[in-house]
């Protein structure tokens, strides 16, 4: 029975020898884990920024309402050849009438915002994660 006993005691002192070598190696890997989810958590927030713009032509009228849509993207803008009032019905507003100066004009705009002109023009149309001269 001796034998069973010091067997015993011998497992329970490697045991211990064990756990006190494992136990700090393991706390670093738990901290290497959190900090490795981090930095993914951050680098895909960097990359999420990094969508590239999608820019397109419209054509404005009095007629036909162009419904503006964000495509995945968070920021919209408008860049007009001419001074140019515009009507833009917001999804759940009254029409409302902006007179927007020739140039980029930053909307911010939700989806299924429609805008129609007075006088035909062509504009180009910009979505993109961030806005016009904004760094990340």
């Amino acid at each position: 029975m001796s034998d069973d006993t010091d067997t015993a005691t011998d497992h329970d002192r490697l045991t211990a020898a064990l756990r006190s070598c494992l136990e700090p190696l393991l706390a670093s890997v738990d901290a290497m884990v959190a900090s490795i989810t981090a930095m993914h958590q951050t680098m895909r927030h960097i990359g999420d920024q990094y969508d590239p713009p999608l820019l397109r032509v419209i054509r404005l009228d009095a007629v036909t309402p162009v419904t503006l849509s964000l495509q995945g993207r968070r920021h919209n803008a408008l860049f007009l050849p001419a001074n140019t009032t515009v009507t833009l019905t917001v999804p759940g507003l009254a029409p409302v009438t902006l007179n927007l100066l020739a140039g980029w004009n930053t909307l911010e705009l939700p989806d299924g915002t429609m805008v129609t002109t007075a006088t035909a023009v062509s504009a180009l149309y910009r979505v993109a994660n961030t806005r016009i001269g904004d760094a990340i």
